[in-house]
Order: structure tokens, then sequence, then C-alpha cells
């Protein structure tokens, strides 16, 4: 018998009804898909925890979802991205609310919060220098975040763009790192 009701509820613990309820009454906070009690502190593994349910076996956590789940964003984003490699064949049961994509990851592009792969702070700073449509203070306020929450220099940045030299973007991620020089220490 369970003891304790997980961090993150859902229609599978509780009737949405008694789910609302209890939100209305004051006693749960809702994220993203899911509500947690409002003693519960909003960090990275809570998290990742509700967005869990959301991700099929196999798919990876990036861009502004990641951005999300690291802290490094308030707000989830309205539709989730996901990767894959290029040969892998997923089903999910929430197409509206996903965006996935083919793309290669090294092993240490990805990390493991509460049993949900996402890349790594690291990772996530690379992709949003090189894909972001506009750069300026929002973006570099967002780096620094991710670099609170990863613990990367500014030299361990350089590299990751560096290496990445194949990745599109990639141009555009070297010219906005300038930019970025005293941001990540």
């Amino acid at each position: 018998m369970r003891s304790r009701l997980p961090p993150v509820l859902g229609a599978a613990d509780l009737p949405l009804a008694e789910l609302g309820a209890a939100r209305l009454d004051g006693e749960l906070f809702p994220l993203d898909e899911g509500f947690c009690p409002i003693d519960e502190p909003d960090r990275p593994a809570l998290r990742a925890a509700a967005l869990r349910p959301l991700v099929p076996p196999g798919a990876v956590v990036e861009r502004a979802s990641a951005l999300w789940v690291h802290g490094a964003l308030p707000r989830p984003p309205a539709r989730h991205t996901l990767c894959v490699p290029a040969d892998a064949r997923i089903g999910t049961r929430h197409a509206i609310r996903l965006r996935v994509r083919e793309c290669r990851l090294s092993p240490d592009d990805v990390a493991e919060i509460a049993g949900l792969r996402l890349v790594t702070p690291l990772r996530a700073a690379v992709d949003l220098l090189r894909s972001a449509p506009d750069f300026g203070p929002r973006e570099r306020a967002v780096i620094e975040l991710l670099n609170e929450a990863g613990g990367f220099r500014h030299d361990d940045l350089e590299a990751a763009v560096e290496a990445g030299r194949s990745i599109p973007g990639i141009r555009r991620a070297r010219e906005r790192l300038r930019g970025v020089e005293g941001g990540a220490a």
C-alpha cells in the first residue's frame, strides 16, 4: 500500500474533478499537465516528473522543454520538443503537445532527471546559441541560468560550440558566443 502520493498528480492518481477541486481549494498548483501539492518545491526533478508521462521511451527532451526542466524558463512551452535518433520509431498518445525531430546526440549531451532523459544544460545552451531566432538580453539570461544549473565555464561552452562544426547554425552560435563572453564563467 502506498503511504504517500507522488509529488506530481495526474488523472491516473485522482479523478480530474478532484484535482481541479483541490486546485481551487489552494491545496494543489498546476504544473504542465499535472498538479502538485503547494508545499512541494518547484525544482528540476518536479518539472521532469510532470513531463515524464508525455515522453515516449527512447525520446530525449530538448530546446524550450529542456530549458524549462532545467529552470531557465519560468513556464513550460505549449508544445514540448523531443529528439530521437534517425532510426527510432516511437509512438505517442500526446501528439498535439509534442514536436518530435531527428537529431544526433552524443552520450555526453544527455542527462537524466527523475527518470526523464533530456539534454544537458551545456547542450541546451549550444542549441540556444545556434537556433534562437533572436539573441538578446533574454537569451543571455537563459544561458546564465543554464550555467547555474550545469556549472559549465565559458571555455566549456566555447569547446562545445567548436565540437559541433557540422551542426546547422554553428556559425551563428560562434558569433553569438562572443556576446556571452562574461556570462558563463
